[in-house]
């Protein structure tokens, strides 16, 4: 189940996972929002009979240096991302400790490149590192379920490109990568 905001993109993405043999679903929401979660658990699992693994990775961005930036741009995306990350993994985690399961499901908790406290993103950076903290507490409290955090570094996507900052960004840290570039999405 792939599920996001861009309907082209989410389409798209969908024709991939198809076209590489796979079954698949897109379904538009907006993961900010409990009842969108909860909604978009149940057709997956309506859909495929169970969940056994769960991808968080919501990310914005809404780049100023910290004397610039707006409450707007803080609440947008520190609140934001943790939202969007929080409310899918409730509802997976209920839907995975309630099934049947032949294999210990899995949640996936995407992190950044948050630890090293990105310049022009305290909203972002501040963002990622409570999500690195909600998938200690999943961890903890659901003890039937594998709880991991991935930390992909610098990954060249749409949002990573938006902006001067996002290209700065992708130059400083691709010199100090393998083969001084950063992986392409």
């Amino acid at each position: 189940v792939i599920v996001g905001r861009d309907a082209e993109r989410g389409e798209e993405s969908l024709r991939r996972v198809r076209e590489a043999g796979g079954k698949g679903l897109f379904v538009r929401r907006d993961m900010t929002k409990k009842e969108d979660a909860i909604t978009t658990v149940d057709l997956g699992a309506s859909a495929f009979g169970r969940i056994d693994i769960g991808i968080l990775n919501a990310g914005i961005v809404s780049d100023a240096p910290i004397t610039e930036m707006t409450p707007d741009q803080w609440y947008d995306v520190a609140h934001g991302v943790v939202d969007m990350t929080f409310f899918p993994a409730q509802a997976l985690a209920m839907q995975m400790a309630k099934q049947e399961n032949e294999r210990i499901p899995n949640l996936v908790f995407i992190s950044s490149v948050s630890e090293i406290g990105n310049k022009q993103q305290a909203n972002y950076s501040s963002a990622k590192a409570g999500v690195e903290a909600l998938a200690k507490v999943f961890a903890r409290e659901f003890s039937n379920i594998s709880v991991g955090i991935f930390r992909p570094g610098f990954i060249n996507t749409e949002m990573t490109r938006n902006g001067e900052n996002g290209l700065r960004m992708a130059e400083v840290l691709a010199k100090g990568l393998p083969g001084g570039r950063v992986f392409s999405a």
